[in-house]
């Protein structure tokens, strides 16, 4: 399959009768094991931040719809805030998780979510055993997770397997230049969202989605400081006659007062 990179395409032109077309186009490889990868980089002022992860992946019939087996082999990073990733993550080095997926590739339910998020818990868990910062963090931290709503749990899990799923972007295929709106990111709150346009087209055999956003939001729920302006570019590139993501690169830069923050995360299957 070729690297490739996706989101959802434009609508059907309004003064134009659609004809009927499949709203999710999936058809995953099945029994046979996929590499899945996520590099993530930050660059602030609290200096350079990198977290590499190497999962297998792997799809089976379910009934009418899919079983899909994620599990990490291996994590690895460097940087301010690398130690809190790596200790979340430890539990679940060769741990499966398990995704209930409908025939359109929609994840549906997470098997063992409570007994899974306990492990997440547990893994924040440790950095209550460093210094007093270590201990203060963890503590307000797992405060807050422990009482986590089910769908709160739920979003989390399917965050791991989501950058590769694109069912309706491959349904919906190549399209014209459009307007989109997307959230900002959960921490600014359910408001805040970034506009912007998402251009879709061929390369070869893949069907590659790019979309740019941007906007003001505030600060952080909860949080104080200044206005933050937020600049998000996302290229996917996904296999049209499956719905499964090859590559998506996203670059997410965070201007306010204090300085600029700049990340990068590429996911990855082969």
């Amino acid at each position: 399959m070729p690297p490739l990179y996706a989101t959802e395409a434009p609508l059907p032109h309004p003064m134009v009768a659609a004809r009927a077309e499949p709203s999710a186009i999936f058809a995953p490889p099945l029994d046979r094991t996929l590499t899945y990868r996520t590099e993530l980089r930050r660059e602030g002022d609290r200096g350079p931040f990198r977290l590499t992860l190497s999962r297998e992946l792997s799809f089976r019939r379910d009934g009418a719809g899919y079983l899909a087996t994620l599990v990490l082999r291996t994590a690895d990073g460097e940087g301010d805030g690398a130690s809190r990733a790596l200790a979340g993550l430890a539990p679940f080095i060769a741990v499966p998780i398990r995704f209930h997926l409908d025939a359109g590739g929609t994840i549906k339910a997470v098997e063992s979510r409570d007994l899974l998020w306990q492990l997440f818990c547990n893994g924040i868990a440790v950095q209550a055993k460093g210094d007093a910062t270590q201990r203060h963090v963890a503590k307000l931290v797992l405060e807050k997770l422990r009482d986590a709503p089910a769908a709160q749990r739920t979003a989390m899990f399917a965050d791991m397997l989501a950058p590769v799923l694109a069912s309706h972007a491959a349904a919906r295929g190549v399209g014209p230049d459009s307007a989109v709106t997307a959230p900002a990111d959960p921490t600014f709150g359910a408001s805040a969202t970034l506009s912007g346009h998402r251009r879709t087209w061929r390369e070869g055999a893949a069907l590659i989605v790019s979309t740019h956003l941007e906007g003001d939001v505030g600060a952080p729920a909860g949080g104080a400081g200044s206005e933050i302006h937020i600049v998000r570019d996302t290229r996917t590139a996904l296999d049209p006659a499956t719905g499964i993501v090859g590559e998506q690169r996203q670059t997410t830069i965070r201007r306010t007062g204090d300085g600029t923050i700049r990340q990068s995360v590429v996911y990855s299957l082969k």
